[in-house]
């Protein structure tokens, strides 16, 4: 089953996060950077012609104290080569102090079916 996440907020903790006296954990962080790392790629404007030009892209990201696991998300596929999961995980680091703690963040899921182009845009075809 492939599936999408249709709403960015639809992420739920599974961990509690704690305030650390020397900074900011990554538990605290990481919500905040990987919504903007995923909001930008999901931003990006780029039409489609055909369906192959359409992905389902997993938008996850494992760093260090900090993890995703989200449903996908049907992209251009120019949009889906931006996607740098390292890159997020990188700034979690620099935005963060260590911690024993680790927070993990799992969405609820729609079946939303295969990645299609409809009118210049990538979409899910159980969506129509």
């Amino acid at each position: 089953m492939r599936s999408v996440s249709l709403v960015l907020g639809s992420l739920f903790a599974l961990a509690a996060c704690g305030d650390d006296a020397d900074g900011p954990t990554a538990c605290e962080v990481g919500p905040e950077i990987v919504s903007a790392a995923t909001s930008s790629v999901r931003s990006e404007q780029f039409t489609c012609a055909r369906d192959e030009e359409c992905v389902l892209i997993n938008l996850d990201v494992e760093c260090a104290g900090y993890s995703t696991v989200g449903c996908g998300d049907i992209i251009h596929r120019d949009a889906a080569a931006r996607w740098d999961a390292d890159e997020v995980c990188r700034d979690i680091d620099r935005a963060s102090v260590p911690s024993p703690l680790h927070c993990s963040l799992q969405a609820s899921c729609v079946d939303v079916g295969r990645p299609v182009c409809r009118r210049g845009q990538c979409v899910g075809d159980k969506l129509l």
